[in-house]
């Protein structure tokens, strides 16, 4: 075990002038700032922490002291505390370290609502220095505006902020709170290696060379997943670990290259089983470390419902727009956009944005050019005035009572703006979610894929489905077994597209990042042999296309749109 102990961390160094540096011995500090509570006035107390400003107001000295507790405001005036020490608490400056001996009193002055102790001060009787401090490159206060570079570069005094220590001392009573609580299921907590044999997962592994095996690489793990199902079969039938996890993959706004998860896996259970203790795990998390109480069970939907109201299987129940399927409402009306798209086994569907119904054509129009960067043909609309009244785009082919009824089915009030979309389902659920949702509702049945996550794959398989040429189930059950794999899948779609691979031959193309006798090979050359595609020694535009992009190229040969 190391102890890394400090008596007390420095703040800025004084490399100017290194005289006032004096020693903590036989000091011991009582308790934290914010820590002291009215009970404790008339206490005796030794403070130690960092000077977040000081006032000088001549004969008296205001100081407010921090630490990671929070503020109290110390009060120097001779009489209590010696001349001397009157001088050196003149000197004190932003972010000087020093240690406070004095009386809990409560505050002669005004009191601080915004402060855990702004009802106290401490009496200073003895002041000592632990160290000076140069002027910090920002101040040391919460939501800082200063560049997120000169914050790192400083990262020592960045972390000392308060609201980044709220988040740290939050994140420490989350994972003290999972594991008791983890521990009082049953669950077992065991650490799994860092160092490993690369598997294929998701993203790329992070590789460290060996020293002792040169040439040769460990991966640091993407997730513990085959560890914690060895344990499974070695009978430790329930696992918890919090653990870091490595992927070597570019950055998105949920995504960097290490984080850390709480990782659990559970024998000898059922869907439910798994799903009810993560429910109080987090019941129990929001309500010690929030005090928020989350009824339980949490809301569940069906994947169906997902879509049909939000366009997502991930919704935020707080967004409010809800998708309308209008559909039936509109099925015997005139107007050629929503008549051809359900004739055409599409759907038409809306969404009401409450309040919006003065919002100004131009406006409106730039919504209808946001929807087809996504895909869609344009928009209709119904602006509804606050007296009641109308416009819209599409009113002169439709009759009143239509238009009406159609107003209804939205729940349209003065005031509102409806948004309608006709199209393939396709279109319509990735207009309306901003394009975040990959083909999923194709000629209304339901595609899921477990193992396939807004990859190219999905879409162009789902493409297919759409076509006649494979076929996807409403129950979810599109491939032969859960365990296939994406080449398998894709082996699926070919093999349906009647490409024979088996025996194609592969010496007149080359690919860099293609195994040579690879099933992907063989049926790009079998494609070629098909003249589905044109090929020559340099089948692809440059060797940084990758798999993935050759996959394309050979299903947009077949039409697949």
């Amino acid at each position: 075990m190391c102890c890394g102990c400090r008596f007390f961390v420095s703040a800025v160094p004084n490399r100017r002038n290194k005289k006032m540096a004096e020693s903590m011995k036989g000091l011991k500090r009582t308790c934290r700032c914010a820590e002291v509570t009215k009970a404790d006035i008339g206490k005796k107390v030794t403070l130690m922490g960092w000077v977040q400003k000081s006032r000088n107001k001549g004969g008296i000295i205001f100081v407010d002291l921090r630490d990671r507790s929070g503020i109290m405001q110390i009060i120097f005036e001779n009489g209590p505390i010696s001349e001397e020490g009157f001088e050196k608490a003149a000197k004190l400056r932003s972010e000087f370290v020093i240690a406070v001996e004095g009386e809990v009193m409560a505050r002669s002055g005004a009191v601080n609502e915004n402060l855990a102790t702004g009802e106290l001060e401490v009496k200073a009787e003895s002041l000592r220095i632990l160290s000076e401090a140069e002027t910090p490159p920002f101040p040391i206060e919460e939501d800082s505006k200063t560049r997120e570079e000169l914050r790192l570069k400083y990262r020592y005094l960045d972390l000392r902020r308060p609201d980044i220590q709220r988040n740290l001392i939050m994140r420490s009573k989350v994972a003290m709170l999972t594991r008791e609580f983890m521990s009082k299921e049953g669950f077992l907590e065991i650490e799994t290696p860092m160092l490993t044999k690369s598997t294929p997962e998701g993203a790329r592994d992070y590789l460290v060379p060996s020293r002792v095996h040169p040439g040769s690489f460990y991966a640091l793990p993407q997730s513990p997943q085959l560890f914690k199902q060895l344990l499974m079969c070695s009978g430790y039938d329930r696992y918890i670990q919090i653990v870091k996890c490595f992927r070597d993959e570019d950055l998105r706004a949920d995504r960097q290259p290490e984080f850390t998860q709480i990782d659990m896996e559970l024998a000898f259970v059922d869907v439910d089983d798994v799903i009810d203790v993560n429910e109080r795990l987090l019941a129990h998390l929001f309500k010690e470390v929030l005090g928020v109480e989350v009824q339980l069970p949490i809301q569940r939907m069906t994947w169906k419902e997902a879509m049909n109201r939000f366009g997502s299987d991930k919704p935020d129940l707080r967004f409010g727009m809800e998708l309308v399927d209008v559909s039936e409402t509109v099925k015997d009306t005139e107007f050629v956009v929503f008549k051809g798209a359900l004739e055409n086994g599409g759907s038409v569907r809306g969404i009401n944005a409450k309040g919006q119904g003065a919002m100004p054509r131009k406006k409106i129009d730039k919504l209808v050019e946001f929807a087809k960067g996504y895909g869609a043909k344009g928009l209709a609309y119904i602006a509804i005035h606050e007296d009641g009244s109308w416009k819209s785009s599409f009113s002169k082919f439709m009759t009143e009572e239509q238009m009406e009824a159609l107003i209804k089915a939205m729940d349209g009030q003065a005031g509102d703006l409806l948004l309608f979309a006709a199209d393939k389902n396709k279109v319509v659920v990735t207009v309306d979610k901003k394009g975040n949702v990959s083909i999923t509702n194709v000629d209304g049945k339901k595609v899921v894929f477990s193992d396939i996550s807004n990859s190219f794959a999905l879409k162009y398989i789902a493409s297919l489905t759409a076509l006649g040429v494979v076929n996807g189930y409403e129950d979810g059950t599109f491939r032969p077994e859960n365990n296939a794999s994406r080449a398998e899948y894709l082996k699926m779609v070919l093999k349906a597209m009647k490409v024979d691979y088996s025996n194609a031959n592969t010496s007149a193309l080359t690919f860099k990042d293609v195994e040579k006798d690879s099933w992907i090979a063989k049926v790009v050359v079998k494609a070629v042999e098909l003249k589905m595609i044109s090929a020559n020694e340099t089948f692809r535009p440059n060797d940084s296309v990758s798999r993935a992009e050759a996959m394309k190229m050979l299903l947009n040969s077949a039409k697949v749109e």
